[in-house]
């Protein structure tokens, strides 16, 4: 493939094809992402109502597993940029409202600086200028002003991107393709040229009408030709300080909310201590691990080597770490428990630990245990589930010994 290429998953470096067979085709998990290309003049809604037909075929087949399922065909783009999509356009929008603050500012200078100008323009008129070659010298060093501003923004743009790319997080989707390039540049220079048109066009148009008897007399006499905020001619510098007051208070009110957010946020208990934590991930496949018993001891021989590095006071291992994407789910039933009309099952998601996770990660125990090492395939199962807030979702662990998907699947050391 070429060279940054990825779907779903920036780190793969290797696919290869999964092999179906009569045996992987029963029912017996949810674990594939489909990534299908719609055929010529086919649109998404046809592709929907394709795929809940097919999805209604399998309900007949497999009324037990599939019964309260069905398909949700979603764009790439949106599966990919779905959830970061609302915080880029918010943060679009603070933005937007940023550069209407500076223009209006500028502006607004432009006019208090262009009434110490009159006498100038008044000279240039009377040796001959017309309104139109004055309106186009103001205009033109507006323009000027607004590219140099461009080109400081872009100056701040690529060392913001630099420290974006040191400090970025993988959570953010296509983060490594963020940069400077020729797009960029263009984008900055019509944004530029057209900021400098729009809001140097009102200062223009305000001084390039002269009146040169006024204005030499006012000069002749020693004052500046100013003219006061609310008085005449002072209207447009009064909207454009009550504009920028009006955005000053949205972007200020969204900043708050924003803060007030991310400090709830971060008061919030996770339910585990993330400090003085590392992780690492490790997955134990090939000829060397095809078989479980050996991928088992292998763990086994990995805490204790683990546990005998000094500053070391627990090590385990788990399929996905807390807060990330779901590793593996599934339906289970409750004995005793009437399931509400059209619900036959409680969906969970299911994460194999080992070793001394919950320890590690200072997980406190509610009631009953943690696992130890007489959980066995030869004794009765056992998991251990988090308590559910109302209408949250519902997580269950389960030994390592007990997986599915034994050699091949991934149980760091965390």
């Amino acid at each position: 493939m070429p060279p940054g290429f990825s779907i779903l998953d920036a780190d793969v470096d290797l696919w290869m094809p999964v092999g179906f067979s009569e045996e992987s085709r029963k029912p017996e998990g949810r674990w594939l992402t489909v990534v299908a290309r719609l055929r010529d003049r086919a649109s998404l809604m046809s592709a929907q109502a394709d795929m809940t037909r097919v999805a209604a075929a399998q309900t007949r087949r497999f009324p037990d597993f599939n019964t309260g399922w069905t398909a949700r065909v979603v764009p790439l783009h949106a599966q990919v940029t779905g959830r970061i999509a609302p915080a880029l356009t918010l943060l679009g929008g603070a933005v937007s409202c940023v550069l209407l603050i500076g223009c209006a500012n500028v502006a607004n200078l432009l006019l208090a600086h262009g009434s110490a100008r009159r006498r100038e323009l008044a000279m240039r008129a009377a040796l001959g200028a017309s309104r139109g070659r004055i309106i186009r010298q103001l205009l033109t060093e507006s323009v000027l002003l607004s590219l140099l501003g461009g080109i400081g923004g872009l100056l701040l743009a690529f060392w913001g991107v630099n420290a974006i790319h040191r400090l970025g997080t993988k959570s953010v989707p296509r983060l490594h393709d963020v940069g400077i390039d020729g797009v960029v540049l263009l984008f900055t220079a019509a944004v530029s040229i057209a900021a400098g048109i729009i809001f140097g066009l009102a200062p223009a148009l305000r001084l390039g009408t002269v009146d040169l008897h006024t204005s030499l007399k006012a000069s002749e006499r020693g004052s500046s030709g100013g003219q006061s905020l609310w008085g005449r001619g002072g209207r447009l510098r009064g909207f454009l300080v009550a504009g920028e007051l009006a955005l000053c208070v949205m972007v200020l009110i969204a900043a708050g909310l924003l803060v007030r957010s991310f400090a709830r946020v971060h008061d919030v208990a996770p339910g585990f201590n993330p400090a003085r934590v590392l992780t690492l991930e490790l997955t134990m496949a090939g000829r060397k691990y095809a078989d479980a018993a050996r991928v088992y001891e292998t763990y086994r021989e990995l805490w204790d080597r683990l546990h005998a590095i000094p500053g070391v006071t627990a090590a385990g291992g788990v399929t996905a770490l807390p807060l990330s994407q779901m590793f593996a789910w599934g339906p289970i039933t409750v004995e005793g428990r009437n399931a509400p009309a059209g619900e036959k099952f409680i969906n969970v998601d299911i994460r194999t630990v080992a070793g001394d996770y919950f320890k590690a990660m200072e997980i406190p125990l509610v009631r009953g245990r943690f696992f130890n090492d007489q959980d066995t395939r030869e004794t009765p199962i056992v998991v251990v589930v988090d308590q559910r807030r109302p209408g949250g979702d519902v997580h269950l662990l389960a030994p390592a010994h007990r997986t599915a998907r034994g050699a091949g699947s991934p149980a760091g050391p965390r």
